[in-house]
């Protein structure tokens, strides 16, 4: 942001000091996985910061647990009676 001002003998033009300011997050990746627990994340941009500014605050990268449904068995469980035969 810019400051003008004036006196009697000149016109100063003077640089404020602007801070960092998030975008909005973008949308979050893919599941890493469908099943037995993977990660997805998200990130969002800084604009600026300006003229000694701060930098934008806390982290721009945020992440969260997915696909956590319990993934289906490899090998099919048959229950039997002792003594009978499967064909």
């Amino acid at each position: 942001m810019f400051l003008m001002y004036s006196d009697k003998l000149y016109t100063y033009l003077l640089c404020l000091k602007e801070d960092g300011v998030w975008k909005e997050w973008q949308a979050w990746t893919e599941c890493s996985t469908t099943c037995g627990g993977g990660e997805r994340t998200r990130v969002r941009e800084c604009t600026g910061p300006f003229h000694g500014g701060a930098p934008c605050p806390d982290p721009a990268t945020e992440s969260e647990v997915c696909g956590t449904a319990l993934c289906p068995s490899k090998y099919i469980h048959v229950i039997r009676k002792p003594g009978t035969v499967l064909y």
